[in-house]
């Protein structure tokens, strides 16, 4: 019974730093896409991880529009694929091109 008031304590420390951490990623989500133009907001934003690292994949609702990496805060790191060649800007890593797609995160699409 001592140690159920430290056990409690805990799991509302966790779940507000957790809390808090999702709220900042969602402002600064929320500023980044306020900052695009109508015609260059993207079609979805996902979670985004590869071997070494995360941040989150940009895809757009044309195919002749690369997908896009961005590391955690937005900065443009490279396009793996997609574009008039299919195959991106050829400045991603293969262990970034061979990345997995996460929570999604926004989506432009009409009904979604």
């Amino acid at each position: 019974m001592d140690k159920f008031p430290l056990i409690f304590i805990m799991v509302c420390v966790f779940t507000a730093c957790t809390g808090s951490k999702n709220m900042r990623e969602k402002k600064r989500l929320d500023a980044w896409l306020s900052e695009r133009q109508t015609m260059n907001r993207p079609d979805s934003v996902h979670r985004f991880t590869w071997e070494g690292g995360k941040g989150y994949l940009v895809t757009y609702p044309c195919c002749d529009r690369p997908e896009e990496i961005f590391d955690g805060d937005f900065n443009y790191l490279c396009a793996p694929w997609g574009g008039i060649s299919g195959q991106g800007n050829g400045k991603c890593s293969e262990t970034m091109r061979a990345g997995k797609k996460g929570e999604l995160l926004f989506s432009g699409k009409q009904g979604d």
